[in-house]
């Protein structure tokens, strides 16, 4: 063994027992995307709750009661990922989960929502329809504001939780990152919450 491994060894070897712990290094809590996943560069946030609502009530109402039907108080697995970028074209990514009674209702009641929005709204809101590999998923994307932010989010129903992805930008609709990229990753990790 070298020298410089010697001196290391200590370091990794209670790096790797606090990684067995409570997740060393860890940037974001248990159960969520990871910075790796997202982007290098970005900057973690933790939130307490969805992230980037937009304006539409029937949408934001809905997501908020997602949120409202959970007491885990400040173990909440919820982040936002801010990607770096001049203020014209600044980029976020966010994803959390949430344990709910009912998922598959939960989800239905922000699908309500988004048809209120786009029958209201067609010029700012659609739907995202066939989400690959997650027929039970709900999508949105949203154009708000100007100058113009737009907002794309994925919720999917689990058996006892919601998982929630969604990206948004200024500027443009050029998205570093897509919700649709992250979610496979993100249902993964969402499966290793405890109820």
């Amino acid at each position: 063994m070298t020298t410089a491994l010697r001196r290391a060894a200590p370091a990794l070897m209670g790096c790797l027992l606090l990684s067995v712990l409570a997740g060393c290094g860890a940037d974001t809590p248990d159960g969520i995307l990871t910075k790796d996943q997202v982007a290098d560069s970005a900057e973690v946030k933790k939130s307490q709750g969805i992230a980037n609502q937009v304006n539409c009530k029937g949408i934001g109402e809905a997501e908020d009661q997602i949120v409202l039907a959970e007491d885990r108080g400040e173990q909440r697995p919820a982040a936002v990922f801010d990607i770096t970028g001049d203020q014209k074209n600044h980029e976020w990514v966010d994803n959390s989960v949430w344990l709910v009674s009912d998922p598959q209702r939960a989800v239905e009641l922000v699908s309500e929502g988004i048809d209120a929005c786009v029958a209201d709204y067609p010029e700012h809101y659609q739907r995202v329809d066939s989400i690959d590999g997650y027929p039970e998923a709900v999508g949105y994307a949203a154009v708000e504001d100007e100058p113009p932010t737009f907002t794309r989010r994925i919720l999917v129903p689990l058996e006892d939780r919601v998982v929630v992805v969604g990206a948004r930008r200024s500027g443009s609709d050029a998205f570093t990152v897509t919700p649709e990229k992250l979610l496979k990753d993100a249902v993964a990790a969402a499966k290793q919450v405890e109820s």
